[in-house]
């Protein structure tokens, strides 16, 4: 939980199978899903979703780190997101 002073983070995992490929905070997430690209912030609305092609975080500043993939399920639930891939590439 963030303190006052604190900027809001997500704590984000992502994994391919049993493979953890990131796990830790982001200042926002930005993904496509059948309705096209959307991003998420901190206290966003809970959901899952199918999301195709890319998933990129940022961090504070101008950081990011991306992945490629051919398919994944994404759950965000109380600033916490977890996305499961398939068929992976990261950058």
């Amino acid at each position: 939980m963030n303190t006052p002073n604190e900027k809001p983070v997500l704590k984000v995992t992502v994994q391919h199978f049993n493979t953890i490929l990131y796990d830790g905070e982001a200042s926002a997430l930005s993904s496509i899903n059948e309705r096209g690209p959307f991003d998420i912030l901190p206290h966003h609305e809970n959901f899952i979703s199918l999301i195709k092609e890319k998933i990129t975080l940022r961090f504070n500043g101008r950081e990011e780190k991306s992945w490629q993939f051919t398919v994944a399920i994404l759950k965000a639930y109380n600033d916490v997101i977890n996305v499961f891939v398939e068929g992976v590439g990261g950058k």
